[in-house]
């Protein structure tokens, strides 16, 4: 960081970071390429990464420039930038040398003005990035022409496509002779193992929803066994579980393990054992149990040693051994294999390729197993009797997770496309296959593993690196017009501690506001302590039958807890307060009382004390490709009071509820029915009257939202002004019709705008805020529809665009027009 970036930071700490506001494929990219420069391995060298980008480029889905500077949507999602980057960021160093790395961050991160991006590579290079990026997208389809050529003159493997959904596919295996089970993320669904039946057109059947990567086995009785993410110990952790599941009976999972980190079971063909990988510490050891006792029976198998790692085992169909892929240190991951009896190990492989997904043959004559020893992935197969190597497959993409079918004729595998992973049928025969090319080590010598050191450790104590990490001012809009403010706030290494300080001037009034905030995250539920001085107008102030103007200063503190309940497919969260509010006024009248008007109406002041309890369930969720919650539901209750025996001079009660529910419509995906019902009731001995209020959205300055990062909520009675509806009650019932229009994902080369999609919302809203009792004739009906546009700015910041028409139906309705930056609710 440089020039007046630079400046400001020596001022008020590290508030300024230039190099933060580029595309994300240039931060990851260039982290990743030093990832490799300084190691032996890193994702340069990843032949599964180097697969993603030669499919994109044969297959022309190359993502287009103004796509990679923003976010995106496509395959591989989070991985895009990483893999692009890296990648564009090695071939610029090529054709520039290595110090363009270092430019770059200089000239950048010396720079007030931002989004000079194209700017920079002008500067260094002689050419805009667009420029270059059509350069390098050409080098690559030469490059991977070669590729193809080379694998092509080879003889290509033939194998049928039977899923075409793309995107994350894991676990593959035979259920039996017709059916395969395998864990989807398909982006569109919840991520669930799968069972797709060979013998009925490869019909596909959701079988259970699973959080996190599953890799499901299959008991002898039918009976389905898989690994998932679920809480232990409340809130403090979320590990991987082994559960149970029959698939012919009602939907009940059985929670195997609690807390055990097992991952990738594998039931022998008896059914009495199991096997399974561990994780503790960060290292993986191959475990093995009684199926009827996992926890009480279980035992080691193979110790790894610290940081080293186990996957997928597979019991031989005798059950007296188990292959295994292994991780050591040293970048070998091999396949191994154990025998039960003597425990004795036999190295399959034992080089530098990436050897996984090893699975026997029915009669236990051949191991097969995927490695990327020529530098692409295929399938090959091991003859334990004879110690030879065959390869199986040969393809341009690449093959993993071999199954072999029940009666050993057929071999499904997953394979890849630039859409993602795919599930293939190979038919086989004796002579499938051919010898095993010898694996060709052209990586750099490995590299050292930094030693664990043990007399480094010692009790962590927060407050060493609790201290403020900047200052930050700020000029803010308040109810007196505008307020300068200074604050900051910081947060201990474990992050087990937080604080945040502000105090704001008002520039008209010149009125002090004061926020502080403390948050302890040491132990569940979270603990949060903050105190508040406050000047604000408010109304009630009422002479002589006219409004006066009112000001309020308030001193406040509240002490809070919340705790977190997870589980794999929802959660719910707890919380409850105690506030203690002391209020004055700063106003005065000046006038003459008149005595034919009524006695004047003084908003009350003095101490209030308060408890709240809240209470939120929620399972709703968004797909990756969805446009917004599709499925599931939302809800909850709240419910606070002060009363005289906890310290109030008053006394209120105020209760809330809410319930959100979305249904995905069955002709379309991402047509969506969303319904909200929200209700409310409250009472204050201070005589205040209207604690709830309904109506439209509120007129607002986009610029004013986007300089603050402020969006709208999207629960509103529309087709009515807004907080015109008072009352200590109120109903309101929502029902929207949401629909996609488009998805956009383009921009303007390296200008910080980018258009990501845009949907429809057709809606009808009924309620009612109200005194006294309920009266169904006195609800309020309001309709019409938006349309709304996700788009990103600067890079990362995305933001929703609201265009809507509301038509109030009734009293105090009319036709609204409005435009803001909001979400639907």
């Amino acid at each position: 960081i440089g020039g007046l970036p630079a400046v400001i930071n020596k001022i008020l700490g590290k508030v300024w970071a230039p190099n933060l506001l580029q595309p994300r494929w240039i931060v990851e990219g260039l982290a990743t390429y030093l990832e490799s420069a300084e190691t032996a391995g890193g994702r340069l060298r990843s032949t599964q990464f180097e697969m993603y980008m030669r499919m994109a480029v044969l297959e022309d889905n190359v993502l287009h420039f103004d796509t990679l500077n923003n976010r995106t949507d496509y395959w591989p999602h989070g991985d895009i930038w990483y893999l692009y980057g890296s990648r564009f960021i090695h071939w610029l160093v090529q054709k520039y040398g290595e110090e363009l790395v270092l430019d770059m961050a200089n000239w950048y991160g010396s720079r007030a003005i931002p989004f000079s991006v194209n700017r920079m590579s002008k500067r260094l290079t002689g050419e805009t990035f667009d420029e270059l990026y059509a350069l390098w997208i050409e080098d690559m389809r030469l490059q991977y022409g070669e590729v193809k050529a080379g694998v092509e003159a080879q003889g290509v493997t033939h194998a049928r496509r039977i899923t075409f959904h793309g995107e994350t596919v894991r676990g593959l295996r035979f259920a039996d002779e017709h059916r395969l089970s395998y864990f989807v993320e398909d982006g569109h669904n919840d991520p669930q193992i799968r069972q797709l039946d060979l013998a009925k057109g490869n019909e596909v059947e959701r079988v259970v929803r699973s959080a996190g990567e599953s890799y499901p086995t299959h008991h002898p009785n039918g009976d389905l066994y898989f690994e998932s993410f679920d809480a232990y110990k409340t809130n403090v952790y979320f590990y991987y579980d082994l559960f149970k599941l029959d698939p012919r009976g009602p939907w009940k999972r059985d929670r195997l393990t609690h807390g055990l980190r097992a991952r990738y079971p594998d039931i022998s063909s008896d059914g009495r054992t199991i096997t399974y990988v561990r994780n503790e510490a960060s290292t993986q050891s191959l475990w093995i149990a009684s199926l009827d006792d996992i926890e009480g029976s279980q035992e080691i198998l193979v110790q790894s040693e610290r940081f080293e790692q186990v996957y997928t085992p597979r019991f031989s169909p005798d059950g007296a051994k188990v292959a295994y892929s292994a991780w050591r240190k040293g970048g070998y991951r091999d396949i191994q294999v154990i025998d039960l009896a003597t425990r004795a190990i036999t190295h399959v492989t034992h080089d530098r390729a990436m050897d996984t997904g090893p699975a026997w043959s029915p009669d236990g004559t051949l191991l097969y197993f995927s490695s990327d020893r020529t530098g692409i992935a295929n399938i090959y197969a091991w003859e334990p009797a004879t110690d030879r190597v065959s390869q199986i497959t040969n393809l341009v993409s690449g093959a993993y997770t071999p199954a072999p079918s029940p009666d050993g004729t057929r071999l499904a595998y997953i394979g890849y496309t630039s859409r993602g992973y795919d599930i293939y049928m190979l038919d086989l025969d004796p002579n499938t296959g051919r010898p095993a090319s010898p694996y060709v080590d052209n990586r750099p010598p490995p590299s050292e593993a930094d030693a664990f050191i043990a007399d480094l450790s010692k009790r962590y104590v927060g407050a060493r690196t609790l201290y403020p990490r900047y200052w930050g001012i700020d000029l803010e809009e308040d109810a007196f017009g505008r307020q300068l403010g200074i604050s900051t706030r910081g947060e201990d290494a474990a992050q087990l501690h937080a604080f945040f300080a502000r105090v704001g001037v008002s520039l008209t009034e010149g009125y002090v506001n004061v926020e502080l905030r403390y948050t302890l995250r040491r132990m569940p539920p979270d603990l949060s302590v903050s105190f508040v001085r406050g000047v604000t107008p408010r109304g009630g102030f009422i002479v002589n039958g006219q409004r006066q103007p009112y000001v309020e200063d308030a001193y406040g503190g509240r002490l809070a807890v919340s705790q977190l309940f997870p589980r794999s497919c929802q959660s719910n969260r707890l919380s409850a307060s105690y506030g203690l509010t002391w209020t004055r006024s700063l106003s005065t009248f000046e006038g003459t009382l008149d005595p034919n008007r009524p006695a004047p109406i003084i908003p009350a002041t003095g101490l209030n004390a308060d408890i709240g309890i809240s209470w939120t369930y929620n399972d709703a969720r968004r797909h990756f490709y969805d446009y917004t919650p599709s499925e599931g539901r939302t809800l909850g209750a709240s419910l606070s009071f002060a009363h005289p025996g906890i310290g109030s001079q008053f006394k209120s009660i105020r209760a809330a509820w809410f319930i959100r529910r979305f249904i995905e419509m069955p002709w379309a995906q991402h047509h969506v029915i969303a319904v909200r019902y929200g209700g409310g009731a409250g009472e204050d001995s201070r005589g205040e009257r209207g604690m709830f209020s309904l109506g439209g959205f509120p007129d607002t300055s986009l610029i004013e939202q986007l300089l603050n990062f402020e969006q709208l909520g999207g629960v509103a009675l529309r087709g009515y002004p807004a907080f015109s509806i008072v009352g200590d009650r109120f109903q309101l019932l929502q029902t929207e019709y949401r629909f996609p229009l488009t998805r956009v994902l383009r921009g303007p080369g390296t200008v910080p705008v980018f258009f990501d999609r845009m949907y429809g919302v057709v809606f009808f809203d009924y309620g009612d805020a109200y005194f006294g009792p309920l009266d169904l004739n006195d609800f309020r009906k309001g309709t019409g529809a938006e349309i709304l546009m996700n788009f990103t700015l600067g890079y990362e910041q995305p933001f929703t665009l609201r265009l809507g028409f509301a038509y109030g139906l009734d009293e105090g309705g009319g036709a609204q027009f409005y435009v803001n930056f909001g979400t639907p609710f």
